[in-house]
């Protein structure tokens, strides 16, 4: 996955997606490392991530039946007590648009000109 797939890295996220060939849904992992905090910390980053991307499949819903894995891994600014799951959110969705996954509905409307 971290070899073969493609990459972004964001302030709060690092994102890993690989073509799924087996099934039609989309499927994620999360994952949070150990030396940036401890098990509360880790938790809660996962959450954070969790709903956000739970938050862009019902705004993109033809992001979930797309066959992709797709790896979260947090990063720093997602372990602060004061990161919103906005932010979280805007730098996945940045993220999925820079790796295609997603289309905004002004870009959807200059390709159907």
């Amino acid at each position: 996955m971290y070899t073969k797939g493609k990459s972004t890295v964001l302030p709060s996220v690092v994102l890993y997606t690989n073509k799924n060939t087996r099934l039609a849904n989309i499927h994620i992992g999360i994952t949070a490392g150990k030396k940036l905090g401890g098990a509360v910390l880790r938790n809660r980053a996962r959450r954070i991530i969790r709903e956000a991307f739970r938050e862009l499949l019902c705004e993109y819903e033809s992001l979930s039946s797309q066959p992709y894995y797709i790896v979260f891994v947090a990063r720093s600014k997602c372990f602060r007590k004061t990161t919103k799951m906005q932010y979280v959110k805007k730098d996945i969705k940045k993220g999925l648009k820079t790796l295609g996954l997603i289309e905004d509905a002004s870009e959807e409307q200059e390709r159907d000109l």
